[in-house]
């Protein structure tokens, strides 16, 4: 084994240094009801964060294949945008297990919050809390948790899915994409359906120097909108910075949070901040590139009191010589032509 050229890089992305911030739960009811709100902040800033990965994934495929393609352009096309549907299927799935283990956390909390503390908690109340179907119900618990699992919901909107916005588990069937060019508008509607009939759309309308608009909806099988969300792009200059704000919207027009990207081509330096619907900011992803190659990538979250935490920090050595690399057809030919 060589040397590691990114060994100063390796060092200080295992070093946990960065975490001593972070406020410990205490293991007691009220750590739990904590860790239960934890939770939930956790999914919502995967809701969040998502974006920075999915619009890209989504759009992407058809704007490099667009139009009249060899076959084997359309074939990819087609796996990208099917494994990009898999991934939003899990992202969907990870999303509802984080708010499923804090909904559990709450439940135990909640099952022994007029007993002694720990002193009246049992393992048959946690398996409860988890949805084992053989464990008891603590007697403590107040008769407004009704008891209802999420598969137990999951598997009533099952029965009724061609009416459900419930797209967990559901495998998608994409169609080849449509253009259409309207003065200087531009759509392509992407499609994609679901063995029950539904229909996932998505259209992207472009307009030179007025920005993107894109609208996800699902539809049912005879055409009926079950769910629709809206975003709204715009790309402008600032200085020496490319700067891309997103807007997002519910089906009721109603603003659901903000993205702002700001981009400086000639430093690599990137800056993503995420907003809530408030216009209050909840999450910033930084990428700052250093005068000797190396980059430090920083991700931070702020809290409802407005103080920003550190979450995540990666740094990425400079580029290293590549090995030579040898091109074995060019090779045979000149072995034939030296005979």
């Amino acid at each position: 084994m060589g040397d590691n050229p990114y060994q100063d890089q390796t060092a200080r992305n295992t070093d946990k240094h960065w975490l001593d911030d972070q406020k410990p739960v205490d293991l007691n009811l009220e750590g739990m009801a904590e860790f239960a709100k934890n939770m939930v902040t956790i999914k919502e800033n995967l809701n969040s964060h998502k974006n920075y990965v999915t619009d890209a994934l989504a759009s992407l495929p058809s704007k490099a294949w667009e139009g009249g393609v060899l076959p084997e352009a359309a074939y990819a096309r087609k796996m990208m945008l099917d494994n990009f549907a898999d991934f939003q299927q899990y992202l969907l799935q990870l999303s509802t297990a984080l708010n499923n283990i804090g909904m559990a956390a709450q439940t135990i909390a909640d099952a022994f919050s007029g007993e002694d503390e720990w002193n009246a908690a049992t393992l048959d109340a946690v398996n409860w809390a988890f949805g084992d179907p053989s464990a008891q119900r603590p007697p403590g618990l107040s008769q407004f948790v009704s008891g209802k699992t999420y598969y137990d919901a999951y598997f009533e909107q099952l029965e009724k899915s061609s009416e459900s916005t419930n797209t967990a588990g559901v495998r998608w069937t994409q169609q080849e994409p449509i253009t259409h060019s309207y003065g200087p508008y531009t759509e392509t509607i992407q499609r994609a359906t679901a063995p029950d009939g539904r229909v996932m759309e998505i259209r992207t309308v472009s307009v030179p120097g007025g920005g993107t608009t894109i609208t996800t909806r699902l539809l049912s099988p005879d055409g009926k909108v079950l769910s629709e969300t809206r975003q709204q792009k715009y790309t402008y200059l600032d200085g020496n910075s490319v700067v891309t704000e997103t807007t997002n919207y519910d089906a009721n027009g109603n603003k659901t949070g903000s993205t702002t990207k700001r981009t400086n081509p000639s430093t690599g330096d990137e800056t993503t901040t995420q907003y809530d619907a408030h216009g209050n900011q909840t999450s910033q992803h930084s990428t700052v590139t250093h005068s000797d190659g190396t980059q430090t990538t920083t991700t931070t979250t702020t809290d409802d009191k407005g103080h920003q935490h550190v979450t995540q920090r990666l740094e990425t050595g400079k580029n290293t010589a590549g090995a030579d690399a040898t091109d074995p057809a060019q090779e045979a030919i000149e072995r034939l032509q030296q005979g």
